[in-house]
């Protein structure tokens, strides 16, 4: 059983619950059908809270201390959010590990473990929030999109530093929640939606997973007395009685500043171009301008459609 690399991933590492409890970690559904479905290069666009960087945390640890000479690492947005990932995910599963006692172990430094296997070979795990230089054997970059919009220069430098680095046999993940329509991760994750499934190794497959994938919506009680937008929001995405219920509690969730359908439709899409349209602080609501039937553009620019030059100086 500990060469199945399934069979590990459900009983070996602990991980904190939605509920703060520490518990086995078992992959969710959405996390086994990427499990199933996941190539070399990999686009995430999802939905929040449905455990993508917790999945990825728990794989690439036991990529190390199952693989020799094995080189693993994971980039986020900012330092603060890599040291919360690295102390509450992979230190706290590495604390939890049931067979420490074959390893050697070094933590000495900051946000990386690195272990032995006793006969010379060793393998390591990072959390940094930028790329560093070196080969590697996987790469992980969790909220890219907030890194473009935030770091433009310092997502461009992932990109083209940390990427490379990683040879055709090796992995990459990238995952994020959509932050406007524009920067790299957009630009990226529709070029490889459009194209399709890749052909060869170095090309970016994009996966959407959407809020739909949370197993809590079994769990979520009906709710009848629904507003009516959202009643028409359910009609429009053919969404069950328990999906809808579920949606609102997540609206109603939110804190007062972000309880909004640019926010919900951001955090929770429903379809890919709801996250990009619905994010980025648009001057004309999405929702509205769907109800219009709209004219033949004059031109298209990458997916930019026009309808209208307009005139400089001119009051609309």
């Amino acid at each position: 059983r500990l060469g199945s690399k399934e069979w590990r991933l459900s009983h070996f590492y602990k991980i904190r619950s939605k509920e703060k409890q520490l518990i086995t970690f078992k992959p969710n559904r959405m996390q086994q059908h990427f499990i199933q479905n996941a190539w070399s290069r990999n686009l995430e666009l999802k939905s929040r809270q449905l455990g993508a960087t917790t999945y990825e945390t728990i794989d690439m640890l036991d990529d190390v201390l199952f693989t020799r000479n094995f080189e693993g690492l994971l980039i986020a947005q900012d330092l603060d959010v890599a040291k919360d990932i690295f102390d509450n995910k992979v230190k706290l599963a590495w604390d939890n590990f049931k067979l420490q006692s074959l390893y050697s172990a070094d933590l000495n430094s900051a946000r990386k473990i690195k272990v032995g296997f006793g006969d010379g070979s060793y393998s390591a795990i990072t959390v940094d929030n930028s790329g560093r230089a070196g080969t590697f054997n996987r790469l992980h970059i969790t909220e890219f999109a907030k890194l473009c919009k935030t770091f433009p220069d310092k997502a461009k430098e992932v990109l083209e530093g940390s990427i490379p680095a990683v040879p055709t046999s090796g992995r990459v993940d990238i995952e994020s929640t959509a932050d406007g329509s524009d920067g790299l991760f957009y630009e990226m994750f529709w070029e490889a939606w459009d194209r399709g499934d890749p052909k060869f190794p170095n090309q970016f497959k994009a996966n959407f997973y959407n809020w739909q994938w949370d197993e809590e919506i079994e769990r979520t009680e009906a709710i009848q007395d629904l507003p009516r937008e959202f009643r028409e929001y359910q009609e429009k995405y053919k969404l069950t009685d328990k999906e809808i219920s579920y949606y609102y509690l997540k609206f109603v969730s939110l804190g007062e500043h972000d309880r909004n359908w640019a926010t919900m439709k951001k955090e929770y899409p429903t379809i890919p171009e709801e996250a990009f349209e619905s994010s980025g602080a648009k001057l004309f609501d999405v929702e509205k301008l769907s109800l219009y039937n709209p004219i033949e553009p004059i031109k298209v620019e990458g997916n930019l459609r026009i309808y209208k030059t307009y005139k400089f100086a001119h009051f609309y």
